[in-house]
């Protein structure tokens, strides 16, 4: 096999990894490398910053899922996109506990205020304790109940945005039920989304059946134009982690 068929047979494997990358880039690495295969061709893609590497990489994802449009109509995406992450804003919701609790229990009275109070009617408070005991019998659960939802709570259900990046495009997209494989270390790294997808308002809604994790490498992130002229997901979300921009 010549040279020129072996490149042809490697973009086409590259390919079919969902890897879109141009010939000059296959024929670069077997320069340096010339017995590389697919598969360590392969890991060297997924460990670039991408960001960096436009040139070499045919864009996957429609540039008509921009949340620029605000396109209200939902969309399903279908078949397979490698992404980069490129940035990500890490969000914990936290219900408030003392709005709960009083919830089950009426803390605008006095514990010595119940209903059963100085029953005898002559003023006096010697009935005390025995209505403390009686109310802490009677509330016993919900307190204990307020208790272990306090641990809940405090950690709160949490939700990802994401902006991901093709090599040329950039989208948002939002963790819509829980991916419990994402977390604060996947920026640069490359994730797979195989379809059916929903996306709103230019909104991609991942669920875990959506996602897998393709690489987990720590990233130094530049920001390239394509990423430094899109502030709308910025402006629209708070606290965010962002990548490095040298």
């Amino acid at each position: 096999m010549s040279t020129e068929e072996n490149i042809l047979v490697l973009q086409k494997q590259l390919n079919e990894l969902h890897a879109k990358i141009q010939i000059e880039w296959i024929e670069k690495q077997l320069i340096e490398c010339p017995n590389d295969g697919v598969e360590q061709l392969y890991q060297k893609w997924i460990e670039q910053d991408w960001t960096l590497q436009k040139r070499f990489i045919l864009p996957s994802l429609s540039v008509d899922l921009d949340s620029k449009l605000l396109n209200g109509e939902k969309k399903i995406i279908h078949g397979d996109f490698l992404l980069q992450v490129n940035s990500l804003k890490f969000y914990r919701f936290e219900k408030n506990l003392q709005n709960y609790i009083n919830d089950l229990i009426d803390i605008s009275k006095s514990l010595l205020c119940d209903q059963n109070d100085d029953e005898d009617g002559d003023g006096k408070e010697d009935g005390d304790k025995e209505n403390n005991e009686s109310f802490f019998k009677k509330h016993k659960n919900n307190l204990n109940r307020a208790e272990k939802e306090k641990k809940i709570f405090q950690k709160g259900p949490r939700m990802l945005y994401l902006r991901l990046f093709d090599g040329h495009n950039v989208f948002d997209a939002i963790e819509y039920s829980p991916i419990p494989q994402l977390n604060e270390h996947m920026i640069g790294n490359k994730i797979l989304l195989s379809g059916p997808i929903n996306v709103y308002m230019g909104l991609i809604h991942l669920k875990s059946s959506n996602l897998k994790i393709i690489s987990l490498k720590t990233f130094n992130i530049v920001h390239d134009e394509t990423v430094k002229n899109n502030q709308n997901f910025n402006e629209m979300l708070s606290d965010e982690i962002l990548i490095d921009s040298d």
